[in-house]
């Protein structure tokens, strides 16, 4: 299926980084209404895109990723690793998903429960217990057949991936906090936990519903909504984050209503040149499928890809990871899928293929900080303080609860892009992001917070004076090169600076 951006003639723009969001899903059955499969059609707007249906959808990723570690996105599929793991540190620890069948985090795991403990030593003057909110929001009767799969699989996922197992027990009074007890509420206050989403889309087929084949699409150009993930966008995610920066993803690897997130941190890769679209077309659809490829026109070469992803399993019980028996404490599941390149070998689409058409990931995701729940059954437990369960974590592992080690934060640049003390930058009427889709021009407006008397805007893109309009606020950029930009902007009061800033803008065409 073609990642490719086609022209429209009309300006879109992709506020890339505001896709930063708080966990609302969660493993959790009734988070929507399963439905039979519907096949969408291809929308006018492919900005709009079917989860990763346009090569802007990727770059926008790449803006993410760009903020937080100071590199673009690798998506030459020979320059990108075809092997990698995360440092030893890294690797999540074994865990559990804390069936609400079994009462959630309030489970008793070494004496009172983590919640009971946790409402001992800081809900003592509140009415608002965390123990309660639990029973009520978090646990299921476990004679409801439905409810098995309902959990914390994201919190634990999420956790996981940020933290290293606690290690030692911390006191509080007379209250004993276990390493088991610290796991809970790790997990319990990452089900809040923001987050960043790298593709795919949560299917809400029912178990028993069939999958649609990609030849069966009303649009072969586009994916249906249990199509999930993207091949393209699922390798380009792996490789560049667990093969380049060493940093684990969590991935739900259920392909319909079932959400079963997990922390992933090691693949390989096996590769074969696809030497012709007849094959190509035979691998995906079977023999006699024709010679003319129907996903992505743009397509010049294709190679069949075998990735083999491992991630920690997470179990019903609590349990330490030097507990489990090596053999169980990870699994490895292999994906099939073909890749579409382009002339300079850029991977730009990519469609599933064998049994990897039925059971492929639903979506990527990286966590970020925990934040308070907000009273939602999908969030984390509001009578939890985050920082107090970190500062407990952070003494369990022997480090000063006054300076925890940090994992990666949500960037600033997602939310303050453009936003300074005495004025704001606009990109197409755009005031957040940094990635902006335009096809023929692309406008940049400079917008005063306060009357300043007299305030001119003197405005350089990649060393160029910017020419503005009449109001000396707008300039009108035609035909603008894709890719990265730098605007200095200085604010003028007297023809002196009251404020001077510089920004990095990325072109998506």
């Amino acid at each position: 299926m073609s990642i490719a951006l086609t022209s429209h003639g009309a300006l879109r723009i992709l506020l890339a980084l505001s896709a930063v969001s708080v966990l609302t899903w969660s493993c959790k059955r009734n988070e929507i209404t399963p439905s039979p499969r519907i096949q969408k059609t291809k929308p006018a707007d492919p900005i709009a895109g079917f989860y990763a249906s346009s090569e802007t959808e990727v770059r926008a990723k790449n803006n993410f990723y760009y903020a937080l570690f100071n590199k673009d996105y690798e998506r030459n599929f020979a320059a990108l690793p075809t092997s990698g793991e995360v440092t030893p540190a890294k690797v999540p620890y074994v865990g559990s998903w804390f069936p609400q069948t079994q009462g959630g985090t309030n489970v008793r795991i070494r004496g009172a429960s983590p919640l009971e403990k946790y409402d001992a030593v800081f809900n003592t003057g509140s009415s608002a217990k965390a123990a309660g909110w639990e029973i009520k929001n978090h646990t299921v009767s476990s004679t409801d057949s439905s409810a098995g799969w309902a959990g914390h699989c994201n919190g634990y996922s999420a956790a996981s991936t940020r933290h290293s197992e606690p290690q030692k027990e911390v006191t509080r009074g007379s209250t004993i906090f276990y390493p088991e007890d610290i796991k809970a509420l790790l997990a319990e206050v990452h089900m809040g936990a923001k987050f960043y989403f790298l593709g795919g889309n949560r299917c809400g087929l029912i178990e028993n519903a069939p999958l649609m084949p990609p030849g069966s699409r009303q649009d072969p150009l586009t994916m249906g909504d249990c199509d999930d993930v993207n091949p393209a966008t699922f390798h380009i995610s792996v490789a560049n984050w667990i093969g380049i920066q060493k940093y684990p993803l969590v991935v739900d690897i259920h392909g319909k209503e079932q959400v079963w997130n997990y922390p992933h941190w090691k693949y390989s890769v096996q590769s074969r040149p696809v030497p012709t679209a007849t094959e190509a077309n035979s691998l995906i659809m079977g023999p006699n499928s024709g010679s003319t490829y129907k996903f992505n026109p743009a397509a010049k070469s294709f190679q069949s890809v075998a990735l083999t992803m491992t991630h920690t399993d997470a179990f019903s019980a609590e349990i330490m990871t030097a507990k489990v028996d090596a053999a169980k404490r990870y699994k490895m599941v292999t994906y099939n899928y073909i890749l579409e390149l382009n002339d300079a070998g850029n991977i730009i689409g990519g469609e599933w293929l064998s049994t990897s058409q039925i059971n492929h990931p639903d979506f990527v995701w990286v966590a970020l900080e925990p934040m308070p729940g907000d009273g939602s059954s999908f969030s984390s437990n509001p009578n939890l303080v985050p920082a107090e369960v970190i500062k407990l974590w952070t003494e369990s592992i022997g480090a000063d609860p006054q300076n925890p080690p940090l994992a990666i934060m949500e960037p600033t640049v997602a939310t303050q892009w453009g936003k300074f003390s005495k004025f704001d930058v606009l990109v197409n009427g755009a005031s957040s992001g940094a990635a902006f889709a335009v096809d023929d021009s692309m406008e940049i407006a400079f917008n005063p917070k306060a009357a300043l008397s007299g305030a001119t805007v003197a405005a350089v893109l990649d060393g160029n004076k910017l020419d503005l309009d009449a109001s000396g606020l707008k300039a009108l950029i035609t035909k603008p090169a894709s890719g990265i930009h730098v605007l200095e902007v200085s604010w003028l009061a007297g023809g002196k600076p009251v404020e001077s800033q510089r920004l990095r803008l990325n072109v998506l065409k």
